[in-house]
């Protein structure tokens, strides 16, 4: 008995997903593969319904708090101490879904907070583990001294850039072979690369979402094993070899998540 009540205490606990900027109909389909997934790998946890991230009547502090998370240069840290009406109104108008935000980039670990103060009190401390799914591409300050464009990073709560899923992964020898050739040659590359992505969505953000749980729960993170489920993909190749098709485990991850009889090695 006391094993079966251990196990309903776990399985109330939940992912709860938050979206913007990205199609409902994406984020339906990687919400239902995401569940069938936990499910396949018996992690016991529930996958809730997504919600829009932004609710009514936003005051314009937390736009400006947008706009000054805004990164401009890749080799320092800094914090923009003014932004103009123009900017604060552009994130406002993002947030009602009325424009898109190409090319602009933000410092991930800020962007979190205002995340985190967007679903405060929609959110149960105790059960739920929050992640946002955004269009906004997003990048982390490395230890370079340089931002890196990053597909998600984990905390409260998470957030997966779908933008990012293109944009942080080094792209495929035939694209930069095609930037000497042409750039319009590139250009035509380089969006063949990001339908296909795109196109796989639905497969490709599920590791990132279970990992926003794991991470929490058990502060379980990234593999460096290029081929693991939950790998860290440096390249578009790394991407789709191990985020889509039969999911393999590394040996650390397996132990991790997976009952015994269920573990299976990589090599």
């Amino acid at each position: 008995m006391p094993k079966s009540k251990k196990h309903n205490e776990k399985k109330s606990e939940r992912i709860k997903i938050f979206y913007e900027g990205v199609e409902e109909k994406d984020v339906k389909l990687l919400v239902n593969h995401t569940r069938i997934t936990v499910q396949n790998l018996n992690i016991p946890v529930q996958i809730e319904d997504a919600e829009k991230l932004w609710s009514e009547n936003l005051k314009d502090e937390i736009f400006e708090r947008l706009a000054r998370i805004r990164v401009f240069k890749w080799n320092e840290f800094e914090i923009q101490n003014f932004v103009s009406p123009v900017e604060i109104q552009f994130e406002r108008r993002k947030a009602e879904e009325k424009i898109k935000s190409f090319g602009i980039v933000y410092e991930g670990f800020l962007l979190q907070g205002i995340f985190l103060s967007a679903i405060s009190g929609r959110i149960d401390e105790k059960r739920d583990f929050p992640v946002v799914i955004t269009d906004r591409q997003i990048a982390t300050f490395g230890d370079d001294g340089r931002f890196h464009l990053r597909v998600a990073v984990l905390g409260l709560p998470s957030i997966v850039s779908k933008s990012g899923l293109f944009s942080a992964p080094a792209k495929p020898k035939e694209y930069h072979i095609a930037k000497f050739i042409s750039e319009d040659v590139a250009l035509v590359k380089g969006y063949s690369i990001k339908e296909r992505v795109e196109r796989k969505f639905y497969s490709l953000g599920r590791p990132y979402v279970i990992l926003a749980y794991l991470w929490l729960k058990e502060g379980v993170g990234f593999c460096e094993n290029p081929i693991c489920f939950f790998s860290d993909s440096h390249t578009i190749e790394e991407l789709f070899t191990s985020k889509s098709g039969k999911i393999k485990l590394c040996d650390f991850h397996s132990r991790a998540i997976l009952p015994s009889y269920k573990r299976k090695k990589l090599f």
